[in-house]
């Protein structure tokens, strides 16, 4: 909210932060400088292919804005297909078309595609450990390894940014997720 040289990494008490129209909380694990959503609130949605993300201090008379656009939703196939169990096999196997890997990242991001394959508890909707994680790049699909979990099912995650946009003052990149649930 203003020069880092003057305070200015830290927002003023009164800063407002949303996602599209959605208010964010400070995340009470970091610094204060951060905000997220609030898993137990609203959860923001995609408008038109976008994030808008606002900011607001009345106190250091600043607003912004800053739209994203999101990355588009993309097709996943899963071999086992999704719903089946991985009980008794090494490997799932995933494949996307190309358009999957292509989306544009103007600047050198640290983000890229990512498959991840979770212990899951469909139950509470939360994740156990990592059995298996492979980035992804420019490929039609990977194949992630099956082992053990304490957790009662599995969910595999593919992930890719959106395009990276820069306004002059702040920059972000709007991604997706897509999560396949599998039978243990």
């Amino acid at each position: 909210m203003g020069p880092i040289s003057a305070g200015g990494f830290f927002p003023p008490d009164d800063t407002v932060v949303t996602a599209n129209g959605v208010a964010l909380m400070r995340d009470p694990a970091l610094n204060g400088a951060f905000y997220r959503v609030d898993p137990a609130g609203p959860q923001p949605q995609v408008t038109n292919g976008q994030l808008t993300l606002s900011a607001s201090s009345a106190s250091a008379g600043v607003s912004r804005l800053l739209v994203l656009p999101c990355a588009g939703d993309e097709t996943i196939t899963a071999t086992p297909g999704e719903g089946s169990s991985l009980g008794a096999v090494s490997s799932l196997a995933l494949s996307w078309n190309a358009s999957l890997t292509s989306h544009t990242i103007t600047i050198p991001v640290g983000e890229f595609t990512s498959a991840v394959l979770f212990g899951f508890d469909p139950a509470t909707n939360t994740f156990g450990h990592a059995v298996s994680l492979v980035p992804v790049g420019g490929t039609l699909g990977t194949t992630l390894a099956v082992a053990a979990t304490d957790s009662p099912a599995y969910a595999a995650e593919v992930s890719w940014p959106g395009q990276y946009r820069l306004d002059g003052q702040s920059g972000g990149q709007c991604g997706r997720t897509k999560r396949l649930v599998f039978a243990k």
